[in-house]
């Protein structure tokens, strides 16, 4: 009988494919700046825009600004500041404007004008006017508190928070409980990004008045961003309680839950949103991430497709849908978003790597190759771009490019457990069984998400050492965990065969053909433990049917034709050793079977 050469590491690496990583990092697209001002800070337009004017303190004879005024001219200036009044209140502010400064012009030391003035102005949309006449106000009376806090909600809504903030301790400092100073200097907080702050501005506002829905909303937004996701869902339930549905309060909330790992309501929120606001394709877009996760691909390729007809300049929308069509292994038109998004913005390397993915699992390893040759060029560190390139290589045979990728991985990021397990792979590949052996034990050691799977090469580096019990006991580890895996049940085989325990490996082949009735290599096996324990009719049988999955052909013959000499059956010996004559390629099968034909006919 002759023997094959039991398991190749080739075989053993086409059997057992390299591990990648992918780009998980789709998060969804926050509440955006001009949203978060729509959702902390219409208080502020509010005021700012108010029907209703902030009167200062009625000039009289007694005021010192006034003091110089003949009798006319005052009499004049309250008439001018009375139909001022009157036409503010009229909504004819071009008009009112005009009586001001008449006002003004009789008495340009009067504070109160100034500050009433800068009112009429922002109701013509004049902000700059508008500061320059609060901060006029304040030059002449330092004293005028609803100056400061005007010009602070002035500076809120110019984007100046830091300098709106003064203001607004100015007021608390002569009003401590003055709940609109604090509400503003929450927001200033908020666009400052000062979380704690405002959260402890808001608290303090809900303490004087436990129904402000503004203070309420503002701390939902504040414990949203710290990550405060249970403290924050219960205000943002609040505010809808209060003030009824609204699209950035379903939006918020779809983002709690969908922090929280709730997908299903995170969808249902962001739905909700949609219906009060279909134009907005940030929701579209979370709404969409949120259905991938859930396994809705389809549901999510409308929703990036409805986003794109939103905002169709916006890479990372592109990006997320290559990524879904990347799950449903449809990576040509994976890579055509991928490709369109790097049209738009080619400065992203998570695109880059996005589309190697893609290019490698359709076997494009050259393209995929220059795709994370980009994404490392722009990020040196990039770990998981290591990682796929060097799955890249492997496929390619590029063992050693592939060993120093891993490498790179791992210094990069130590707990790369996929680097490790492809690293190990590759040194197989190049017989570094040692190598292999170490980063096979780390992982098994610090129980990796790849350690099952480490216990299964593991036993192949013991079993090319020779090294076949433990091989046995590792495999067997393995099949614990994974007891459907034909292919471990063979190798086991094969090692109790190197083992001559010859029981133990036909229980094995036996095992291995009940997973796999056509495994053409076990029966071929057991087919030669059968001989070598002289059961040739069983030994026929098996050959027989190596024969008919057409494994190991050339082989296969010659050993049938052994097991029927075995069994004085000469004639069907003599066809088989015939097949190799005209099948074999091997010199030395070749020579065999002449010398049996040359017996068999001498006799």
């Amino acid at each position: 009988m002759h023997k094959q050469s039991s398991q190749t590491k080739e075989d053993a690496s086409n059997q057992n494919q390299t591990m990648t990583q992918i780009d998980h990092d789709h998060g969804i697209v926050p509440i955006s700046d001009d949203l978060i001002k729509r959702t902390v800070a219409p208080v502020l337009e509010e005021e700012l825009q108010s029907d209703s004017l902030l009167e200062g303190d009625d000039p009289n004879l007694s005021s010192e600004s006034f003091t110089e005024l003949s009798e006319e001219e005052l009499a004049n200036t309250l008439s001018y500041v009375d139909s001022g009044r009157g036409l503010f209140n009229q909504g004819k502010y071009a008009k009112a404007l005009k009586e001001y400064s008449r006002a003004i012009q009789l008495a340009p030391q009067a504070a109160p004008l100034y500050f009433e003035r800068g009112q009429v102005f922002l109701k013509l949309n004049n902000a700059d006017e508008a500061l320059e006449d609060f901060e006029q106000a304040i030059r002449l009376d330092p004293q005028m508190i609803d100056s400061y806090l005007l010009r602070g909600k002035l500076k809120n809504f110019l984007g100046k928070p830091e300098e709106a903030i003064g203001d607004f301790n100015r007021v608390l400092s002569n009003q401590p409980k003055n709940i609109s100073a604090l509400l503003e200097r929450g927001i200033a907080y908020s666009l400052l990004r000062k979380w704690p702050q405002v959260v402890s501005e808001s608290t303090t506002i809900m303490a004087i008045d436990g129904e402000n829905i503004q203070a309420r909303r503002l701390r939902a937004l504040a414990y949203q961003n710290i990550g405060e996701e249970d403290k924050a869902l219960a205000d943002w339930v609040e505010v809808e309680r209060i003030a009824g549905q609204s699209m950035e309060i379903q939006a918020n909330l779809g983002n709690i839950y969908f922090s929280k790992g709730e997908l299903e309501n995170a969808v249902s929120q962001w739905s909700q949103a949609l219906e009060l606001d279909n134009t907005q394709a940030f929701l579209y877009v979370n709404r969409g991430i949120a259905r991938s996760r859930l396994g809705e691909l389809d549901a999510a390729i409308d929703d990036f497709k409805q986003a794109i007809g939103l905002n169709p300049a916006e890479y990372s929308i592109y990006n997320s849908l290559g990524y879904v069509y990347y799950l449903k292994k449809e990576n040509q038109q994976a890579i055509e978003n991928y490709t369109k998004a790097l049209e738009l913005n080619s400065q992203d390397p998570k695109v880059y790597f996005n589309r190697g993915n893609a290019y490698r699992d359709i076997n494009k390893f050259q393209e995929a190759l220059a795709d994370m040759n980009e994404a490392i060029r722009m990020v040196p560190a990039y770990t998981e771009a290591y990682t796929n390139r060097g799955s890249i290589y492997l496929s390619l045979r590029d063992y050693t490019s592939a060993q120093s990728d891993f490498t790179e991985a791992v210094r990069h990021n130590p707990d790369n457990s996929i680097a490790y397990y492809n690293r190990a792979l590759a040194y197989l590949q190049t017989e570094d069984y040692q190598l292999s052996e170490q980063d096979l034990n780390f992982l098994i050691q610090s129980n990796s998400e790849m350690s099952v799977d480490s216990f299964q090469h593991r036993g192949l580096v013991y079993f090319q050492t020779g090294k076949y019990k433990q091989a046995i006991e590792d495999w067997q580890t393995y099949l614990r965990h994974v007891p459907e895996d034909d292919e471990v049940s063979y190798k086991i085989g094969l090692a109790q065969y190197k083992l001559e325990a010859y029981d133990q490996a036909i229980q094995a082949f036996n095992q291995a053909i009940s997973l796999n009735p056509q495994h053409g290599l076990a029966y071929y096996q057991r087919g030669n433990v059968y001989s070598l324990q002289k059961k040739y009719q069983e030994a026929v049988r098996d050959y027989t049917s190596a024969i008919d999955y057409q494994v190991s052909l050339e082989i296969s013959y010659f050993n049938r034709g052994i097991a029927y000499l075995n069994l004085k059956k000469a004639k069907d010996a003599t066809r088989d050793f015939k097949k190799v004559l005209d099948i074999s390629t091997n010199d030395k099968l070749i020579e065999e079977s002449k010398k049996v034909l040359k017996l068999l006919s001498s006799q």
